[in-house]
């Protein structure tokens, strides 16, 4: 059965890669400390505002909308797609944007970090 309400989670990636680019292998930010190449990071100065965004940006006008108590949202999309936002990461507490592109062309499934960015970095 189709859903048929919503938008697509490929009709939202188009505004979301123009906030947040994406490389050639359809990966948002950069690789994280673990060796699996789909668990990312994007550092930012307010990362729980910044995961909240991208989130909302990710799943504008889903078709369905599942809360996850007490840990944050899934939203489906049209297509498949799934965005899940939580909060916080039980690995490292930074809050985290997981994908699940339903084999939307140019991205790739991945799980993103939001991480304070290094002031004072050189």
């Amino acid at each position: 059965m189709a859903l048929r309400a919503g938008r697509s989670l490929e009709e939202n990636l188009e505004e979301l890669v123009k906030h947040f680019p994406v490389d050639e292998r359809g990966y948002f930010g950069t690789k994280g400390v673990s060796r699996k190449e789909q668990i990312r990071n994007i550092a930012a100065e307010a990362p729980g505002r910044t995961a909240a965004e991208f989130a909302a940006m990710a799943a504008a006008n889903p078709s369905v909308v599942r809360p996850l108590p007490d840990k944050g949202f899934m939203w489906i999309m049209r297509d498949g797609g799934r965005v899940t936002y939580r909060w916080t990461s039980t690995s490292d507490g930074t809050p985290v944007v997981e994908l699940s592109c339903n084999g939307v062309l140019g991205i790739a499934d991945q799980k993103i970090h939001f991480v304070p960015s290094r002031k004072g970095k050189r």
